[in-house]
C-alpha cells in the first residue's frame, strides 16, 4: 500500500522491520488492493466483508473506487489508525 520508491525513506522499525512485500504497493501504492477491489467479491459470501490497510492520502480515491463496482460492494467505511491517520477501509460484499 505505499509506492515502492517511498520503502526505504520510512521510520526503519518499518522499512527494515517488515518484509518488502508486505509494504510495496508498486508505482502507485495501490496496484495490489486495486486487484483486491475487483476480484475479492468472487471470495466472499454476500455479508463477508474485506478489511485493506492503506497509505496515505488513499482512503476517499479508494472508497470511491469499491463504491463505482456494480452490484460488489457496501457499507464501505473508512477507519483511523491510533495516530488518526485514515489507514483501513472495511467493505463489505453486497
Amino acid at each position: 500500500y505505499i509506492p515502492a520508491d517511498l520503502i526505504d525513506s520510512l521510520q526503519p522499525e518499518v522499512s527494515k522491520g517488515d518484509p518488502r512485500i508486505s509494504l510495496n504497493g508498486g508505482q502507485n501504492g495501490w496496484e495490489l488492493i486495486n486487484s483486491l477491489i475487483h476480484n475479492a467479491h468472487e471470495f466472499l459470501k454476500p455479508g463477508g466483508f474485506m478489511t485493506l490497510e492503506i497509505g496515505e492520502n488513499q482512503a476517499e480515491f479508494l472508497s470511491e473506487k469499491l463504491g463505482s463496482i456494480e452490484d460488489c460492494w457496501n457499507d464501505i467505511r473508512i477507519l483511523e489508525d491510533f495516530t488518526g491517520s485514515q489507514r483501513f477501509i472495511i467493505a463489505w460484499r453486497k
